[in-house]
């Protein structure tokens, strides 16, 4: 019990330590509380942007020619067309992986239009297809794959179905991958665009801005206190 006393006691005495503390430096504790919600608040004004509310929609990336890793890389390095989409908010890459442990290119755009994220979509389609690497490396696909259509096309010319079974099945083989490669070059693109969900969703910041300004308001207090508990130490040292 008297353990007890001297701990409510000691704890009195801290509270009016800290009271006599607060009441000293005063004008420099709210001082710096003020200070930091000021600054909060001129971020709204200089970076407005930042702290807007906002509409985005996510996609999967695919493409034929180069990898997920190298293609997030492209569409995170991007400066994209401000000029073009005043709207846009932000587009980027990151890699993913889905309930199968299958890595896989997640593209998220935002804009502060719902209307303007398919336009910005084509817009960064034809920035990827404008990069002439990867154009280069679509174009010798195509050719590679338009030759191995003519040698199946070559192929098929010179079967008699009606020979036997195994000369109809082989028929039937080269056939259906004649269907495929055509397939494959019909919907060739150096990035293949899938929707993750058709509806865009509506990213508030409101909460963003009352942790900003309370974030700052707590950390211009504590310098505050640090200020104001050095001025104490000055002071008893003269």
């Amino acid at each position: 019990m008297e353990n007890n006393s001297d701990t409510e006691i000691d704890l009195w005495q801290l509270l009016i330590k800290g009271y006599h503390f607060f009441k000293k430096r005063k004008g420099v504790i709210v001082l710096f509380f003020f200070l930091g919600i000021i600054y909060s608040l001129s971020k709204f004004f200089t970076h407005p942007l930042e702290y807007k509310s906002y509409y985005k929609k996510e996609f999967i990336a695919q493409s034929s020619v180069t990898s997920d890793e190298i293609l997030s890389d492209i569409i995170n390095g991007l400066s994209l067309f401000p000029e073009k989409i005043t709207s846009l908010r932000n587009i980027k890459g990151k890699l993913a992986a889905n309930s199968n442990k299958e890595t896989r290119l997640q593209v998220i755009i935002e804009s502060f239009e719902k209307e303007n994220i398919d336009s910005i979509l084509t817009e960064l389609e034809l920035h990827l297809n404008s990069i002439e690497n990867l154009k280069a490396k679509l174009d010798y696909d195509k050719q590679q794959r338009l030759q191995l259509l003519l040698e199946l096309n070559k192929r098929i010319a010179e079967h008699d179905t009606t020979k036997n079974n195994s000369v109809r099945s082989e028929f039937l083989e080269l056939t259906e991958k004649k269907q495929s490669v055509e397939k494959e070059l019909q919907f060739a693109k150096i990035v293949e665009f899938t929707e993750i969900n058709p509806d865009c969703v509506y990213v508030s910041n409101n909460r963003t801005i009352i942790l900003n300004v309370l974030g700052f308001g707590f950390l211009g207090l504590i310098i505050g206190l640090i200020i104001g508990f050095i001025m104490n130490i000055a002071t008893q040292r003269k």
